[in-house]
């Protein structure tokens, strides 16, 4: 097994600025803040802070159903919502457990069918961190490569390089919301819009379509603001889903659930290092 470089995206090592500038926050704070969302979600994303990152290769697409097929085939790992016997999802305007809802059954309903026969382009579904964890390990293992989740701070500037807007340019953003957010979509509409994005290019899953897991612990950046939900218990993630307001889909906004958290709006891209002497750069 090899990793085609054509299927990466290759940023440069170098200094750059992540994280919201807490002015915009509180700018953002004044304009547009309703009381259908904790105000904490949008300071946890500042300050800005300078960070370095080492040259580093990101997919350009969602890890595939048939991708993670293949890892179940080889391995015969069981996913946390298998072990478990269900999955959350998002229905009738909250968040509820649904019995035997997994990476191959992420709705249990005509959705999954569609889903299923789209399999090497669809993103897998349902899957926890944990379960794209051991995937990454299990390709580690067949390349050699030290293949991994994307850190948030390696996500942020691959966003900003794909042209995700900053939160700071809330004045052309929509912060129509519910509660956590979410636009009602149906889940037949939801997979319906996933199946024409990635039919529709499949070399490359933008930014913004689901929620993407990455490597790091949920905590503060220097100099932010303190939260109880800081440190070793949550990870994160990034990017928002078609269901999330412009807000969640900027790209310092940070999320963050347990890492055995599953559900049809997570995915995950993976990330490897790259060496700055490379003569070959993937586009």
């Amino acid at each position: 097994m090899h990793l085609p470089l054509e299927r990466f995206i290759r940023i440069k090592s170098g200094y750059f600025s992540v994280g919201l500038d807490m002015s915009r926050a509180d700018r953002i704070d004044e304009a547009v803040f309703t009381g259908t969302m904790k105000r904490a979600y949008l300071y946890n994303s500042g300050p800005a802070v300078p960070v370095h990152i080492d040259a580093v290769y990101l997919s350009k697409t969602l890890i595939t159903l048939y991708e993670f097929n293949r890892f179940i085939e080889d391995t015969g790992y069981c996913t946390e919502a298998e072990q478990e016997g269900w999955g959350w999802t998002w229905e009738k305007g909250r968040w509820c457990k649904k019995d035997l809802l997994s990476w191959r059954y992420p709705f249990r309903s005509d959705a999954d069918a569609v889903y299923s026969s789209h399999a090497e382009v669809m993103p897998v579904l349902q899957v926890s961190w944990n379960d794209a964890a051991a995937f990454c390990f299990w390709i580690s293992t067949h390349t050699g490569m030290d293949v991994r989740l994307p850190m948030e701070k390696e996500w942020e500037v691959f966003a900003s390089l794909q042209g995700v807007p900053s939160a700071g340019d809330y004045h052309h953003m929509d912060f129509a919301n519910r509660e956590e957010g979410f636009i009602p979509l149906t889940t037949d509409s939801f997979v319906a819009e996933l199946v024409e994005r990635f039919t529709k290019d499949t070399s490359f899953h933008p930014p913004g379509v689901l929620w993407e897991w990455c490597g790091d612990w949920f905590d503060a950046y220097p100099g932010g603001p303190e939260n109880r939900e800081f440190g070793k218990t949550y990870r994160v993630l990034r990017g928002g889903s078609l269901n999330s307001n412009d807000l969640q889909r900027s790209r310092e906004y940070r999320f963050r659930r347990c890492p055995t958290a599953r559900s049809p709006f997570y995915g995950f891209r993976v990330a490897f290092p790259a060496s700055d002497g490379s003569s070959k750069e993937a586009k």
